[in-house]
């Protein structure tokens, strides 16, 4: 059986005040979003048959409405696989 744990996602973090050129987004926040892009491309590529993320998705108990934007966008992306998807909260 082949799992795909990851955790700590923390989407909507920023810190600093540098912004991406590319997005307009503070630095930090966009660099979140690229990596969570990028373990979503690696599910697709590499169907699992457990996907498992324990705790964090977002960073705040109350996401922007970009961060929630996000991770719907992402998390459709996943849910087309049909691969049982557990996500813990917290």
């Amino acid at each position: 059986m082949k799992i795909i744990h990851f955790s700590d996602t923390h989407l909507g973090f920023s810190d600093y005040t540098r912004i991406d050129p590319e997005t307009g987004l503070n630095l930090r926040e966009a660099d979140i979003y690229r990596a969570f892009s990028q373990v979503s491309d690696y599910i697709v590529q590499n169907p699992p048959d457990l996907i498992i993320h324990s705790g964090d998705l977002f960073d705040t108990a109350r996401p922007s409405n970009r961060a929630i934007n996000f991770a719907l966008k992402e998390l459709v992306r996943i849910s087309r696989l049909g691969v049982p998807f557990v996500l813990i909260s917290g």
